[in-house]
């Protein structure tokens, strides 16, 4: 399928990411809104096609929905292009905001995605750079809010990930995925990496972990093939 995106001026390409930040990002990072990371569990649905990247502006330009699209889109066959725009796309965002804002917990947390996401599309030896600057902001996520769930969850899949001679660990993510659940209960993702983790180790409740993801999300094919692979880098259906 051949990609088109939108195309527009600079003028009114920059007027639109304007908007978008002051629209979206301004009012959620800096005057006190709900976190964007607590948002409704992400439930994926089919991919028809490989789904176009939201037009410069759209309600659905947001740093969160485009790392998002990445993810879904990683092991998509013919994703991977549109996944990599996404990812430039949300740093772009991430980017432009305030330093203030750029230095929350919050925003950590997505700059942290957006590297973890780039360590899985790029592997070895072209993403360990993304992976040291991702653990940097967990890090200092973490010092700055010791409760962020999604910061917690990001650590364990990088020590899910990583090989065990530079630090990595399947015990150890499996700890923060808990308490990540512990922090954030009945998210999907969370629970489905849990599951992962928990095969992998031939420890008891990966199907309870499972199961449970299913429950919450019972049209997502994605999820129905996670709970039965317990692959983490399942292709999206």
């Amino acid at each position: 399928m051949a990609l088109t995106f939108p195309r527009s001026s600079p003028k009114k390409g920059s007027a639109r990411l304007r908007q978008a930040l002051l629209g979206a990002a301004l009012p959620l990072f800096l005057l006190g809104a709900p976190s964007p990371l607590a948002a409704a569990p992400l439930c994926p649905g089919p991919v028809s096609g490989v789904p176009l990247l939201p037009p410069p502006g759209s309600p659905g330009e947001t740093p969160d929905r485009l790392l998002e699209l990445a993810r879904i889109l990683r092991d998509h066959p013919g994703g991977r292009p549109t996944g990599l725009a996404a990812l430039s796309r949300a740093e772009t965002l991430l980017r432009a905001l305030p330093e203030a804002a750029r230095k929350s917990p919050d925003v950590r947390v997505l700059r942290a995605e957006r590297d973890t996401e780039l360590v899985l599309y790029r592997g070895f030896p072209g993403g360990m750079r993304f992976g040291k600057r991702a653990e940097r902001n967990v890090d200092r996520a973490l010092r700055r809010d010791p409760s962020n769930a999604r910061a917690h969850l990001l650590k364990g899949i990088a020590l899910y990930y990583k090989p065990w001679f530079v630090g990595g660990s399947v015990t150890k993510a499996l700890a923060e995925f808990e308490r990540a659940d512990r922090l954030s209960p009945d998210d999907p993702r969370t629970l489905s990496w849990i599951g992962v983790a928990r095969h992998r180790l031939g420890r008891p409740g990966a199907r309870r972990a499972m199961a449970k993801v299913r429950a919450l999300c019972p049209q997502s094919p994605f999820y129905r093939l996670r709970a039965t692979s317990f692959d983490p880098r399942i292709p999206h259906p």
